[in-house]
């Protein structure tokens, strides 16, 4: 019986160990950016950001001054209308006494039949936000105070259509115009019959209660706030 026997000299060679580093060496997959910390994060959210592709800037004075502009344009043309005056409804070779001409007396025209003595309603709320914008200052709650304008235009033309029309009234749709015979149609179907003066007086009264609200809450008058003042808010946040 044989053994195996090791060397002469009673040691084995020793073995080639091989090093091994105590972490795996990282491959460019495993590679991150270093977040920027401190200085350097300040840094990148001072720089500006790009610019969109198209973008339209609008000083707020020239705004408010366009809106301004508009609004005397409508003033001017219902102040100086006349129902005998060339229009869209209304077809004469008379020469416009509108201090606008014919276009004036188109805008006059158009504005009446629909909203009858609304359309002054209408004006109110916009030349106020047109001198707040002249002003450098901005209104605030924009998407509330739109929607408040439009409620309180519509329920003042119900408001009007309730009162007694004068004799001088050259129209036929009343002091409310064409939108304003849809609340009168409207009580004619609740109460069965045209509206009588106590009736009318009394849908009036009900109508001009949230017409004065919505026309409060769009004109926003102490509520807007300087372009200044809300750029230093924005950078603070």
């Amino acid at each position: 019986m044989t053994t195996d026997a090791g060397p002469a000299n009673g040691s084995w060679p020793p073995k080639v160990m091989r090093a091994m580093p105590s972490h795996p060496v990282p491959t460019l997959d495993d590679v991150r950016p270093v977040p920027p910390r401190g200085a350097a994060r300040k840094k990148a959210a001072a720089m500006p950001k790009p610019a969109p592709v198209i973008a339209i800037r609008i000083p707020l004075r020239v705004a408010g001054m366009i809106l301004l502009g508009l609004v005397a344009i409508v003033l001017v043309s219902l102040s100086t209308w006349s129902v005998d005056d060339p229009s869209l409804s209304y077809a004469t070779t008379k020469v416009a006494e509108n201090w606008l001409g014919f276009p004036g007396a188109v805008i006059a025209d158009i504005v009446f039949q629909f909203l009858g003595l609304g359309g002054i309603v209408m004006s109110v709320p916009l030349a106020l936000w047109g001198w707040t914008l002249a002003r450098r200052r901005r209104p605030t709650h924009l998407p509330l105070r739109l929607l408040s304008w439009i409620a309180a235009v519509l329920l003042s033309t119900g408001v009007f259509a309730f009162l007694p029309t004068p004799a001088s009234w050259p129209l036929p749709t009343g002091l409310g115009g064409l939108t304003g015979m849809l609340f009168t149609n409207l009580s004619a179907m609740i109460t069965g019959a045209a509206p009588q003066p106590i009736t009318a007086t009394l849908f009036a009264i009900i109508i001009a209660i949230p017409a004065f609200a919505t026309l409060w809450l769009a004109m926003g008058l102490g509520t807007s706030v300087s372009v200044e003042s809300a750029k230093s808010t924005s950078a603070r946040h």
